[in-house]
Order: C-alpha cells, then sequence, then structure tokens
C-alpha cells in the first residue's frame, strides 16, 4: 500500500474490485473504508447499496454532483479528486 503509516490505523488491504472488497469486509470487522466512485467491477455508490452494516465510508470522487447523491448513504465524509 501506498499509504502512509497513521497513528492507530491499521490498512488491511487495498482493492480495486468491488466484489473482491465485499468478500472481504464481509469476514473482516473494518472501522472506515475509503470509496473510490468508480471501481474497476461497478460504481462505488452501487458497492455501498450492497453492504449490510456498512462501516464509516468517505467517498472519493472527481464528480462534484456524487457529493449530493454520496450524503444520501449516510456518509462520512467526501473528497473532490485531483487533491494533494
Amino acid at each position: 500500500s501506498n499509504l502512509p503509516k497513521l497513528n492507530n490505523l491499521n490498512i488491511i488491504s487495498t482493492y480495486t474490485s468491488g466484489t473482491k472488497a465485499l468478500n472481504e469486509i464481509r469476514k473482516s470487522k473494518i472501522d472506515l473504508i475509503l470509496l473510490g466512485a468508480e471501481l474497476e467491477d461497478m460504481r462505488g455508490f452501487e458497492f455501498l447499496s450492497m453492504l449490510e452494516n456498512p462501516p464509516l465510508v468517505i467517498l472519493i470522487s472527481s464528480k462534484p454532483e456524487d457529493a449530493v447523491k454520496a450524503f444520501e448513504y449516510n456518509i462520512l465524509d467526501f473528497i473532490e479528486k485531483p487533491f494533494q
């Protein structure tokens, strides 16, 4: 993973496939997901709709209009790409 080390944050894995991520989430305790709006096999919103008990989610998208829709899913926050 190229994510920085943060205290008290254990990065379990990174996925480009929503299907693979869903399988991991269903068998592990996940507290936070950084979710891209476009996965290789589905949209981020489709992924969110498949979560039975979603953890906290931060959605990352290049489309500002995704922010309004994201909050319909009770996400924690929205980050617009590109970001630094």
